[in-house]
């Protein structure tokens, strides 16, 4: 099986759930959860698509849609049975602080995952490889655009966290490495150092710079 295959299968699980999980944050139901599910994990594809010209994945192949919706349906449910399980006092503020966690991670592996198959498939379609970076950059920050935006948070790549930095970095690695490693070792080695980019920048307060500061208070 192709590899890039098995890899996009897996960012639009990961970005997906990312999109399940601030669902649930935000108290959507049953149906507002999977909704987002399936927009976050395949809306990065789609923009991609669309700039593209070609038609998006999930149009074509329904594992797209069944690797957005199932992750995010049994998410819900554990968590729900979870909930009912637990002292809601307790399991509230410890659910919040672990979904923020999750979040965070499975964020910062579907930026790795999906900045390797929006520039492959760019690649693909004869399109430079500059050009494919940046196509590369928009599929991995596509679908966290839309979930912010559906959870009514200004979008990360908005702020002046480090976001899609590790995106175009990826693309770029993956360019550079193609041809110098094997198909499966260049992959990994792309989503791990753009995770690690991500949440270093998190854990690190990296951030970008900024002309206007808010002011310390005294």
């Amino acid at each position: 099986m192709d590899p890039l295959y098995i890899v996009s299968l897996c960012g639009t699980a990961i970005f997906a759930i990312t999109g399940a999980l601030a669902a649930i944050e935000h108290r959507m139901d049953l149906f507002g959860v999977l909704a987002i599910a399936f927009l976050v994990g395949n809306g990065g594809g789609t923009i991609r698509s669309v700039i593209l010209n070609i038609p998006a994945s999930w149009l074509q192949n329904p594992a797209y849609i069944f690797a957005s919706i199932i992750p995010a349906f049994i998410l819900f449910f554990l968590l729900f049975f979870k909930r009912e399980t637990s002292k809601r006092k307790n399991f509230s503020k410890n659910m919040i602080k672990a979904m923020n966690h999750a979040l965070l991670i499975t964020d910062a592996l579907g930026l790795g995952f999906f900045s390797i198959v929006g520039t492959q498939i760019a690649l693909a379609q004869a399109v430079n490889p500059l050009a494919a970076v940046i196509i590369g950059m928009i599929s991995a920050v596509g679908g966290a655009i839309i979930r912010d935006v559906l959870c009514n948070q200004v979008p990360l790549i908005l702020r002046h966290e480090i976001y899609a930095t590790p995106a175009l970095l990826g693309g770029a690695l993956y360019i550079w490495l193609t041809g110098h490693l094997s198909p499966n070792l260049d992959i990994c080695v792309v989503i791990i150092v753009v995770a690690s980019i991500r949440l270093a920048s998190v854990y690190q307060n990296w951030t970008m710079p900024l002309i206007y500061q808010e002011p310390k208070n005294i």
